[in-house]
């Protein structure tokens, strides 16, 4: 008893010290303990968390495992075990070391926080919810976890919870600025941008010159509309920190919507940097064991094309398979399999539906959408603007004799929702209600529903227009082709449909929002990538109404001549 006074009055001194900030003193305070009594378990637990603060990993993980050793029992110990290995970017060892704590106390919500995070980062993002919520009904007053929650609701695209998560977290700490940030990008992805703006710049009064803040402020202003501005604030982005890739890529967006191609192509280059910090713009390099392109001269060689991000991307950009293989270059195509049936219709192109079905000896690789900044591509030079693709003769056969059997008139095929697990799908989405005045525009048409999805459920309650709900019968892209071929038009939002019907040269009309995705530009109702569509865009934000209207007209004027 009386050896452990003067140690207990070493660690009460080094514990003091340490909460000052003063390292050095309690480190040499908790080496005195350390050898007055080496089976304190506390004595090497306090000094490694010195070491630790002090950027001494290694030494600090040795003192904290002996710690563990010692008390197997104590769960802080494991905890802060795991905070350290997670510094030292030991991943797998941290989570480990959380989990033996949680193990030795379910209540401790430090350890359900930081195991959250851990999961978080690799991918886990449902077990991650788990263990933030599990951390805020332990500690419910703590912002941390609320912050967190928030973060990885974001990611699985909840982003009304994340709202509601993120003005918990302010409530909990008004001077937070990552919870006003990541408030802002819950608004932003509810279609609130002024809200998000107003975030955004507290967020910047909190810690101005932060270039994550700048950037995420340009999105918000883009997403009024207001252009210049929001250059204005990716350009601050990436002089604060020219490592910063998302400010770049977002830069490139802009300039590719506002038809800056040349500039717009080599800052959305930067989707490929592993450097990117927005998951659902990163683009990982796949491995097919040959290295990337680089524009150097393809004569008698084999380039393997990566298609990449979404169906209506990788029908846009393929194009570029039938350039390349129309100027004798051997061309590979790799795609998302419900998309091999249809791009078997591309002339001299292999195409082979998922990269683990790709051969490994070509010669080189690209990306498929990088393929227009290497080919110089500007809105004047678009290849096979005029179509590109095929539909399938004996399909779209079959499609002719059933529609034959509805009375004559106009076929117009309607589609008015994308992907619904999209983050811009509700900005894109035409309420189905509002599709009852093409109906009295155009009163001799038979509609037929080419959704798929949640949405083609609408198509069961009509409102007075001759509908035949088509989408249950689309198994894949070569049945909307085939359809598509013998339809007059198509009326579509932006998604995969638009893209099909401008790749087959079938005539589309393409319903855009107030500020449209980049490929479409601006202002103008043609589109230099296929020439068979034509655009009608909300006149203000949100406003379906008019643009359906001077559609609707544009159908009556159509049935009058």
């Amino acid at each position: 008893m009386p050896a452990k006074a003067p140690v207990a009055g070493l660690l009460g001194r080094a514990t003091a010290l340490y909460r000052q900030g003063r390292l050095d003193e309690a480190e040499a305070c908790c080496r005195q303990a350390c050898a007055a009594a080496p089976e304190e378990a506390e004595a090497w637990h306090l000094l490694g968390l010195c070491l630790a603060r002090q950027g001494d990993q290694e030494e600090a993980l040795d003192c904290l495992r002996r710690a563990v050793r010692m008390a197997p029992a104590v769960a802080r110990y494991p905890a802060n075990l795991g905070g350290i290995l997670d510094q030292a970017g030991r991943r797998e060892e941290a989570e480990a070391a959380y989990r033996q704590a949680l193990a030795l106390d379910p209540g401790h919500a430090p350890s359900h926080n930081n195991l959250g995070m851990a999961l978080q980062r690799r991918g886990g993002l449902a077990e991650a919810e788990s263990h933030f919520r599990q951390a805020i009904a332990c500690a419910p007053g703590v912002p941390g976890p609320w912050l967190n929650l928030a973060r990885v609701l974001l990611e699985l695209r909840r982003s009304a919870e994340a709202e509601a998560a993120s003005r918990r977290a302010l409530a909990l700490q008004p001077d937070l600025p990552d919870a006003a940030n990541d408030l802002g990008i819950a608004l932003l992805d509810q279609g609130r941008p002024a809200e998000a703006e107003a975030c955004f710049r507290r967020a910047l009064q909190l810690r101005p010159g932060f270039a994550p803040d700048h950037n995420n402020l340009g999105n918000a202003l883009k997403d009024q509309g207001h252009y210049e501005a929001a250059r204005g604030e990716y350009l601050r982005a990436r002089e604060l920190d020219s490592g910063y890739p998302d400010a770049v890529y977002n830069l490139g967006l802009l300039q590719l919507l506002l038809g800056e191609w040349e500039a717009g192509w080599a800052g959305f280059e930067t989707r490929c940097l592993p450097a990117m910090q927005n998951r659902a713009n990163k683009v990982a390099a796949p491995d097919y064991g040959c290295p990337r392109w680089q524009g150097e001269d393809l004569a008698g060689k084999t380039l393997l094309i990566h298609g990449e991000q979404g169906f209506g991307d990788q029908i846009q950009f393929c194009r570029y398979a039938r350039v390349l293989a129309e100027q004798g270059v051997g061309v590979r195509l790799v795609c998302r399999p419900e998309l091999a049936r249809l791009f078997r219709s591309l002339e001299g192109v292999e195409i082979h539906g998922g990269s683990n079905l790709a051969p490994r000896n070509s010669d080189c690789w690209d990306f498929a959408i990088s393929l227009a900044h290497r080919l110089d591509t500007v809105p004047a030079t678009v290849p096979l603007s005029q179509g590109y693709l095929t539909a399938d003769p004996a399909a779209a056969a079959a499609w002719r004799e059933r529609l034959a059997a509805y009375p004559p008139g106009r076929r117009i095929g309607l589609c008015w929702s994308g992907n619904p697990g999209f983050a811009g799908n509700p900005r894109r989405r035409v309420p189905f209600g509002l599709l009852a005045r093409l109906a009295r525009a155009a009163p001799d048409a038979l509609f037929v529903s080419l959704q798929k999805g949640e949405a083609a459920r609408e198509a069961a309650a009509p409102a007075g227009m001759a509908l035949l709900d088509a989408g249950r019968d689309l198994a894949d892209f070569v049945d909307t082709a085939a359809l598509m071929a013998n339809l007059d038009l198509v009326i579509t939002v932006d998604t995969a449909v638009a893209h099909l019907a401008g790749a087959l040269g079938r005539p589309a009309w393409v319903l855009l929002p107030w500020v449209p995705d980049w490929r479409w530009l601006l202002e103008r109702e043609d589109s230099p990538w296929y020439g068979s569509l034509r655009l009608f865009r909300q006149p203000a934000p949100g406003d379906w109404e008019k643009a359906l209207d001077r559609l609707a007209a544009e159908l009556r004027e159509r049935a009058a001549t």
